[in-house]
């Protein structure tokens, strides 16, 4: 497990790492380019037809929501499992529908041709 576990970090932590401190670069980048953590990068084309590799997942939103859940930190701590896993299930169901409900506010929400070419396959 330990040889094969990455800790990966927030990109914009992983940023200030010094570029010649190899480890965090090989056990805690948050996009490596050598394919180790496909799940973490994609490859997109731009406007001009090139390829370029960039993050898949928004390390940022994660930040958020572990700096909201610090808010539930002391009544988490004194629960039995059971009850903090339902608390922190109801947790992440409320912290999603905020974060619905402000992107719907801005008029950002991915429309319905986005998630019918999800249903294909991303063809």
């Amino acid at each position: 497990w330990l040889k094969s576990t990455k800790f990966i970090v927030d990109a914009f932590h992983y940023v200030n790492h010094r570029a010649t401190d190899v480890l965090c670069r090989l056990w805690c980048n948050p996009a490596p380019t050598n394919g180790s953590q496909p799940d973490l990068v994609l490859v997109e084309r731009d406007q001009q037809g090139r390829t370029h590799q960039t993050r898949a997942f928004n390390t940022e939103t994660a930040e958020q929501l572990n700096a909201w859940l610090q808010g539930y930190e002391a009544p988490l701590r004194n629960m039995t499992d059971v009850n903090f896993d339902l608390f922190v299930h109801a947790l992440f169901l409320l912290f999603a529908e905020d974060v619905q409900a402000r992107i719907e506010r801005k008029d950002r929400a991915l429309g319905e041709e986005f998630w019918e070419n999800m249903q294909e396959g991303g063809e």
